[in-house]
């Protein structure tokens, strides 16, 4: 029990010397975009409504490709993200809700970026939400406690099967 103390005590410690590290700029810090189809090219969802496709994963899911660049101030070593999307015509959450996920930014000079390493944002009913207004809203923070969000507005389309 004697070693736990202290190591509680080192914990605060460092915990107390990252909240004093400066503040990212907030939800300017984050820009949350889409992906082509197969998950490559940050799209902009900002400025008109984007209609991504849903995506049909290798093992039977379906999903939204989610892109992420972010400033500097970042450490882009293990970012931790989590992703929720909202039905804004019904104001429901859409399954199965937020997901969070872990990772590594890659430097593209002018940001950190998740190209090429989008993310997967769950779709449990693509065909309750197909054709609606989807609020997709991303937090992100990093290992010494920065933090940044964002959204868009999509509407999804869905190929696959419905049934009446």
């Amino acid at each position: 029990m004697r070693t736990v103390i202290p190591a509680v005590g080192l914990l605060l410690a460092a915990c107390a010397s990252a909240s004093s590290m400066p503040a990212a700029v907030g939800d300017t810090t984050v820009l949350i975009g889409g992906a082509n189809d197969d998950g490559t090219g940050f799209v902009d969802w900002h400025g008109q409504t984007a209609t991504p496709n849903l995506i049909m994963g290798p093992q039977g899911g379906q999903h939204v490709w989610v892109m992420l660049r972010t400033g500097h101030a970042f450490n882009a070593e293990k970012m931790r993200i989590l992703v929720d999307m909202t039905d804004l015509d019904t104001g429901l959450v859409v399954k199965p809700g937020q997901m969070p996920f872990t990772r590594t930014l890659t430097d593209a000079g002018d940001a950190l970026v998740t190209d090429g390493n989008a993310i997967t944002a769950y779709v449990k009913e693509p065909c309750v939400i197909k054709g609606h207004h989807i609020q997709v809203h991303v937090g992100v923070t990093d290992l010494v406690g920065l933090t940044g969000a964002d959204q868009a507005v999509i509407i999804p389309s869905w190929s696959g099967f419905c049934s009446p």
